[in-house]
């Protein structure tokens, strides 16, 4: 059990930790930095409590373990109806997010050595580099999601030390805000939007109350002060108007890895933000698509055990997202507010509609905790409409 409590935790630090890391000093730049770092804890808070109470419905449904049956068993047929389009327009736009993010990362390591490669093939390269891992199921996803994540923050501390002697503290913004900060918060939400992954991680536990709890709240905390030591360090060390014109880039993310490397002329450092960026991209992806995966098995009613059954939930899971990348390589940095969105209603919404109907109309929680209480649960609701009020504004009408 411990070995998997370390898996799944590191698999929750996986999935946040990568293609938002990379994004954030980018769409936080022109807000105080105080202000970020209120944003950061408010929203660590009330997506570690969604978590949380997926986490409880996972636990007290035995035999639902994923999101579609946990909906149709505590919401009925709209609240099935409402997951399926919610969660497969999260998800594709997701692993579409880092697609895009991975064919950039390819592109950008290519043209180190001087070869041109076109975005198809680097799609293509990137996305088979780790089907057969996915193809296999969360036991080699896990034990590749550990290597990973070892490296990346091997690499993320020397970036931070070699980084150190270029922070300028008055990069930071301190006095005002360039930017409304209302405009960061969707990005912010989908760099917390772990809840996909944790009902296969519940299941990956044995479904112990325990080791689950624990893991969703370390691996979400994990990420929380890793992102206030990265938007500290990067946005410290390059300037706003840098960071404000790369969010607009086509090559966001390789443009970002370039400006750090030119800060120190170093050549190393300029290979250490390459590598770190190609494997959050990675870990993020592999978490991801492990929740798509799971999702698809739970709501077609199949399991990948059989070859057949497993490439048909592949199809699935990854035609619709390498379509849309084909279709629109650069859509990195567009497709995070339209994410955030989809968080809020499927990470935020739907886990409390769902608690609130287990609990409170069908009393199907044992001895639930705090974070089910009705007080709670309208606390979530109240933030979530909210938070939809503020995407549409930022969104639809900025």
């Amino acid at each position: 059990m411990v070995s998997r409590f370390i898996g799944a935790t590191f698999l929750i630090i996986g999935t946040c930790v990568g293609g938002g890391l990379l994004a954030l000093p980018m769409v936080t730049a022109g807000v105080n930095f105080y202000v970020i770092l209120a944003c950061f804890f408010a929203v660590w808070a009330f997506m570690t409590l969604s978590a949380m109470m997926i986490v409880e419905l996972n636990l007290n449904l035995h035999g639902h373990s994923n999101l579609i049956s946990m909906a149709k068993v505590t919401l009925g047929k709209p609240g099935i109806v409402f997951t399926w389009i919610v969660y497969l327009m999260l998800l594709y736009a997701l692993i579409s997010l880092y697609l895009s993010g991975g064919t950039d990362i390819v592109q950008g390591l290519f043209k180190l050595m001087s070869i041109h490669i076109s975005s198809f093939w680097s799609t293509i390269l990137f996305f088979a580099a780790f089907a057969i891992i996915l193809y296999q199921g969360i036991v080699h996803i896990d034990w590749s999601n550990r290597a990973l994540i070892i490296l990346k923050f091997i690499a993320f501390f020397l970036i931070i030390y070699l980084l150190v002697p270029v922070i300028h503290v008055g990069n930071l913004n301190h006095g005002h805000n360039v930017v409304a900060p209302i405009n960061i918060i969707m990005p912010v939400i989908f760099s917390f939007g772990f809840g996909t992954v944790v009902p296969s991680l519940v299941v990956y536990l044995n479904r112990h109350k325990k080791a689950s709890r624990t893991a969703v709240f370390v691996g979400s905390l994990f990420p929380l002060l890793v992102y206030i030591i990265w938007i500290f360090t990067i946005s410290g060390s390059v300037s706003m108007s840098s960071l404000m014109n790369l969010s607009h880039a086509k090559n966001s993310l390789s443009g970002l890895s370039a400006a750090v490397g030119d800060l120190t002329a170093s050549s190393t450092i300029d290979f250490l933000i390459h590598f770190f960026t190609t494997i959050c991209i990675t870990t993020s992806f592999l978490g991801v698509s492990l929740s798509l995966l799971d999702f698809l098995a739970d709501g077609l009613k199949v399991k990948r055990i059989s070859n057949k059954t497993a490439l048909r939930v592949m199809v699935a899971a990854f035609l619709p997202p390498l379509l849309i990348v084909f279709i629109e390589p650069g859509i990195f940095i567009g497709l995070l507010k339209y994410a955030g969105i989809l968080c809020v209603l499927l990470l935020i919404l739907l886990p409390t509609m769902m608690t609130w109907s287990a609990r409170y109309k069908k009393s199907l929680l044992a001895n639930p905790p705090f974070y089910c209480h009705w007080s709670i649960l309208t606390l979530n609701t109240l933030v979530g409409v909210a938070l939809l009020g503020v995407a549409v504004k930022t969104v639809f009408f900025a």
